[in-house]
């Protein structure tokens, strides 16, 4: 009698796992959009903030513009654009799911011709002060981290911009006197 039970409950545990499997195999299998979370929800521009002396500030490099992050709604879904200042990337959103308070998201680089998706998440670190964290894990396990500001709340943060000597050195008065002002 025991092993009969035992039989019958290693079968339903058999059955579950092959059905577990299998809608893991079809969910991975399908490569549309698959937008479980709105990303209309949240801030549409972000601003990039750096710790400088204990504090979040916006800092401006003297040979760059600050990062910004936004988002896109296009007819065939979202885009993701990260402009470096001097270089600008888009990615493709293709998975957008919350789970807790972290929003995972899975996007195809535009440049690259690979199907290898892109791990993206975000987390509120301070939602009321428009701050949340942006973090990248790209293949070989390099990791960014970065805190960043919705726009409508940068006016809340100071701005650091770096001195031109840090990147133009004695060049710095002739850029200085070309611009008239410290560089943005």
């Amino acid at each position: 009698m025991k092993r009969i039970l035992f039989l019958m409950a290693l079968s339903i545990l058999l059955v579950l796992t092959i059905l577990l499997a299998m809608s893991t195999f079809l969910v991975s299998c399908n490569r549309e959009n698959k937008l479980q979370f709105d990303l209309s929800k949240l801030p549409q521009k972000w601003v990039k903030l750096t710790k400088n002396e204990g504090n979040l500030v916006i800092f401006n490099p003297c040979n760059a513009a600050n990062t910004m992050l936004s988002i896109h709604k296009n007819e065939n879904g979202y885009r993701l654009v990260i402009d470096e200042g001097h270089k600008t990337f888009e990615l493709k959103v293709v998975e957008a799911m919350k789970v807790a308070d972290t929003l995972f998201l899975r996007a195809k680089w535009n440049w690259s011709e690979s199907e290898k998706l892109q791990d993206i998440r975000f987390v509120w670190s301070d939602e009321e002060n428009g701050i949340g964290h942006w973090v990248t894990v790209y293949s070989g396990g390099f990791t960014t981290d970065f805190p960043y500001v919705a726009s409508y709340k940068k006016d809340s943060f100071s701005i650091v911009n770096e001195p031109c000597e840090a990147c133009w050195g004695i060049a710095c008065d002739e850029v200085l006197a070309d611009k008239q002002t410290a560089l943005p």
